[in-house]
């Protein structure tokens, strides 16, 4: 064999690694990390998000003629933030604070679907019927024919044993 030859061949069949850790193993030590990772951002991001909300209202206060529009739109986006962290925390069964979190959004953004769908829904998981009915039925105002609302809604009257409630859902 030539030398370029051998060359191409290495190329085209690189030597394999051998590795002592088990895909297992890896997968675990990934899992640990993340599961660290994420907490550390569940941790961070309240602090972030009002540090967030502080820059949104000074730059609304200083903003003038447009400021009023300029702060809405921010407070939109910090609100999909804080369901995006109440989510997490939904996710990682710390239900207080998932509504702790939906309800900062709400106080952030009125019209804001997910945070109002989500927060009944956390009502509901958490025994807080009346809620949950009152966060469904204002949801229902606006959407009157949203299949999920009206299904979640007649789950609500279930648990409380009104079927005809339920049934009308």
């Amino acid at each position: 064999m030539r030398p370029h030859d051998q060359a191409d061949l290495a190329s085209r069949n690189p030597p394999k690694c051998v590795s002592t850790t088990s895909r297992s193993e890896l997968a675990g030590q990934q899992k640990s990390l993340d599961s660290a990772a994420r907490q550390q951002v569940l941790d961070r991001l309240p602090m972030l998000l009002s540090q967030e909300f502080r820059r949104s209202h000074q730059h609304g206060l200083v903003a003038g003629g447009n400021g009023h529009q300029h702060r809405v739109q921010r407070h939109r986006r910090l609100a999909r933030s804080h369901v995006g962290l109440a989510g997490a925390l939904h996710a990682e069964g710390r239900l207080d604070e998932a509504e702790a979190a939906y309800r900062r959004a709400l106080d952030l953004d009125s019209e804001h679907f997910d945070a109002r769908y989500n927060l009944a829904f956390v009502y509901g998981l958490t025994g807080q019927s009346q809620q949950a009915e009152q966060e469904y039925r204002q949801l229902l105002t606006r959407w009157p024919e949203h299949g999920d609302v009206r299904n979640n809604l007649g789950v609500v009257y279930l648990q409380r044993g009104d079927y005809a409630a339920a049934a009308a859902e």
